[in-house]
This record gives structure tokens, C-alpha cells and sequence, in this order.
């Protein structure tokens, strides 16, 4: 997954972590304000706010992420009403539950205020026009231990700090201006000519239009990313951002199946379909988060269907699909039978086409099931070709494969062959 969804989705804020008994703090405040005043929003535009927590005393740290983004554990984000506001981030986080707890600690200062950037869009879709109010409840103070001094040491549970409410409006988007806004972001993004421009566009004005028309946008950037000067796109949190998501799943269910599919089936593929699919047999419910528990059941069916289109596919695609099948099958011990066999045999024959960075690791973990005489030619073209330090790793993979299958040849390649 990309660094900046892996960021952006670091906590599902419908959910509150009750780490210790919080204490309450008079001294200690928390000011929720709206960007730049603004109070009007259209639907699918950003919807920013800092919070600043101040202290009157010294004496307190306050927790802080690379970004100063929201935390699950940390924050509690409250929007009312809720009704046509739908928390897709939380939603998400059933399937996938990465938790940013990468943070630092910064000693709150009197007079100078932490101040802590929120972009409500990452946590909730607005799917109805009206009027909103939210505010944040948070855990980040922390009174430092006396007899340390030490912004890092604390000798209290967590100071529980509530902001003000603030009020805006959402108004509607049109169908024909979301649809020329989205045409028009997809050309910039097309056009750009490094990825970091290319993502931010995606992230911070595409991803969140929910209509039909930019859901057609970001099945197309996903199903065929941009891909400039080795960096890859990624729009995949988009799609869970659609309010069609009917539309999102069939489009991938098609494309997993379709041997023209120009971006190659892989298992980011595979696994936001099945989360996708899951989460509309079990819509999300705040009383009842658990995910639905048709995922290996699902899984079992879309790898099939894979399968089943290997003979038709040539090139890269082909070894994609071949290697999410044995991978898959492999990993979940479903390592038999006319699928798994299939994928296997294409990828001894294709191994030489594999790419390096899945050499390494297709040979430690499946390496078992890869222990055929005819892999024994690729693997000492690749202990020949490896002398670049960064493919060390394959290297090592390629020699201890070949110590399994070809021991003779292992010690003439290598004098030392990496070990189990």
C-alpha cells in the first residue's frame, strides 16, 4: 500500500481504545477551528480544522504522529448528526487493520499552543447536504514524571482534553460538475510528470468525490495506475470513498477475470475486492464492528476464477496472475489441486521472467513447492547476475533453492550457502 494511504487511514475514529482512566485537566484546553473560517463546503471537497491544545503550566508532553494526523487511540473525532454521514475509514479498518503508532512527544509549552491538522474527509464521507457539527476528545497530553524531566517519561495516565464544538455546512455537488472536475483531475494527474504530484492530486482532490463519474475516474487510475519513473499510484482508497460501491466491485470482479486487463492481477487487487464484496454483505454498523466472515470463502472463488484465466494470458500478466494463485493457495493451506498445480507449473516455466523483487521472497516462503530440476538453470543465472548488493537477498534465496534441489551446483556457485 502506498505510504500516504497508509497515513491517511491510520485509525478508524468511530473507535475509542481505552488505554487507562483519563484525567481531566482545567488547565489544559483544546481549540477546534475551521481553516481559513470557511464554513461552506461542497460535497467531496476537503474539510479541514486544527486543533491547538494549550497548557496554562508547564509540566506536559503531548504525543504527536510524523504528520499530526488523527489517531485511533489517541483521538475520538464526533460528528453530528449522524445520519447521511457515513465513516468509511472505520468501515475499512475491519479488513485492514494498520494503526499508525509511529509518534513522538512534544513538550506543550505555556503560550505556545500543539497544533494538530485534521482533514475530516479522512475519517467520514458526507453524503447528505446540511448542517454539521463536530468536535475531538483527545488522549495525546501527558503530565511528564517530575523526577525525570523527561518530555518522554510520565507518571500519570492520560490527560483527557475535549475541544469546542464547531458548525459547517455541506452543500451539494452537481453531477455534471463533479464529472468535469473529475475528467479534468484525471488529465492533470495523466499529465504530471512525477508521482509525488501525480498522488497528491489523487489524494487531495480526487479521492474524495463521491459521484459515479469520478468512481469511474478512480477504477481507471486503479486498474491502471500511473506509473512514472518507477512510482506507482496508487487510488485505491478512493474506491472506498464511492458511494456506488456496487459499481466498484463489479468493475473488479471484471478485471480479474480479463486476460486484456492491462494492470496485472495482484494481491492489492485481490484483497480490496474481497474486503469490498465483505463489506457489502455486512454494511458497517458502529454496535456491531466485527467484519463479515465470508473473506476465505470469497477468496477461495475470485482465486479460482484467476486460475482459470492463466492459459490465456501472456507476458507479465500471465506470471501476476499465476504467482497471486500459488501465493494465495500457498499462504492458506490450499497448496493442491488443478488450480494450484496450474500456477505452479507456470511459474517454473516462467520463472526466469519473474520479477527480482519477488524473487527473494517467492523462494523463502513457497520455496518448498518450487524443488524442481527445472529451476536449477534460472537459479544459477540468477546467483551469476546477482552481484548488485541490493539483490543480495536474492542471491541468497536463488542459493539456498538451489542447495535443495541441486546440491552439487549450490557449492560450486557459492561457498557459503545460506542456511534455513
Amino acid at each position: 500500500m502506498n505510504p500516504l494511504t497508509l497515513l491517511r487511514n491510520a485509525g478508524a475514529l468511530l473507535c475509542w481504545t481505552a488505554l487507562a482512566a483519563p484525567v481531566l485537566a482545567a488547565n489544559i484546553r483544546g481549540e477546534l477551528t475551521l481553516k481559513d473560517n470557511q464554513t461552506q463546503f461542497r460535497s467531496g471537497e476537503p474539510i479541514r480544522l486544527r486543533l491547538n491544545i494549550e497548557a496554562d503550566t508547564s509540566g506536559y508532553s503531548v504525543m504527536n504522529s510524523p504528520t499530526d494526523l488523527p489517531h485511533a487511540h489517541l483521538d475520538k473525532v464526533v460528528v453530528t448528526p449522524t445520519q447521511g454521514v457515513y465513516p468509511w475509514s472505520a468501515d475499512q479498518e475491519r479488513f485492514d487493520d494498520y494503526r499508525n503508532d509511529l509518534f513522538g512527544f512534544t513538550e506543550l509549552i505555556p503560550g505556545k499552543p500543539f497544533k494538530l491538522a485534521i482533514r475530516l474527509n479522512n475519517y467520514f464521507r458526507f453524503d447528505s447536504p446540511g448542517r454539521y457539527t463536530v468536535h475531538i476528545t483527545t488522549r495525546r497530553v501527558r503530565a511528564v514524571d517530575p523526577s525525570s524531566h523527561d518530555p518522554r517519561r510520565f507518571d500519570s495516565p492520560p490527560v483527557e482534553v475535549t475541544s469546542n464544538d464547531v458548525s459547517f455546512e455541506v452543500l451539494p455537488m452537481s453531477p455534471d460538475d463533479e464529472a468535469r472536475l473529475a475528467a479534468s483531475l484525471e488529465r492533470r494527474i495523466r499529465d504530471a510528470t512525477d508521482a509525488g504530484t501525480a498522488q497528491a492530486i489523487i489524494v487531495n482532490d480526487l479521492e474524495d468525490l463521491t459521484g459515479d463519474a469520478a468512481t469511474a475516474v478512480k477504477l481507471s487510475l486503479y486498474l491502471k495506475p500511473q506509473i512514472i519513473h518507477g512510482m506507482t499510484t496508487n487510488a485505491a482508497t478512493g474506491l472506498w470513498i464511492a458511494r456506488n460501491r456496487g459499481m466498484v466491485v463489479s468493475a473488479l470482479e471484471r478485471a480479474i477475470v480479463d486476460p486484456d486487463q492491462i494492470s496485472t492481477v495482484n494481491m492489492d487487487l485481490l484483497d480490496t475486492l474481497v474486503s469490498l464484496k465483505s463489506s457489502m454483505a455486512r454494511p458497517y454498523d458502529p454496535t456491531q464492528p466485527e467484519a463479515s466472515d465470508d473473506e476465505d470463502q470469497l477468496s477461495t472463488e475470485y482465486v479460482h476464477q484467476i486460475a482459470g484465466t492463466i492459459p490465456q494470458r501472456k507476458g507479465e500478466p500471465g506470471i501476476d496472475a499465476a504467482r497471486v494463485v500459488f501465493d494465495w493457495m500457498a499462504r492458506h493451506d490450499k497448496a493442491s489441486g488443478p488450480d494450484f498445480e496450474g500456477a505452479r507449473e507456470y511459474l517454473i516455466a516462467h520463472f526466469a521472467d519473474v520479477d527480482p523483487y519477488n524473487v527473494d521472497w517467492l523462494l523463502n516462503d513457497h520455496g518448498k513447492y518450487l524443488r524442481d530440476r527445472r529451476m536449477v538453470a534460472v537459479l544459477q543465472h540468477l546467483v551469476d547476475d546477482s552481484h548488485d548488493p541490493m539483490f543480495q537477498p536474492t542471491r541468497d534465496a536463488a542459493l539456498k533453492q538451489l542447495a535443495a534441489i541441486a546440491p552439487e551446483d549450490a557449492r560450486v556457485k557459492g561457498s557459503r550457502v545460506p542456511q534455513e
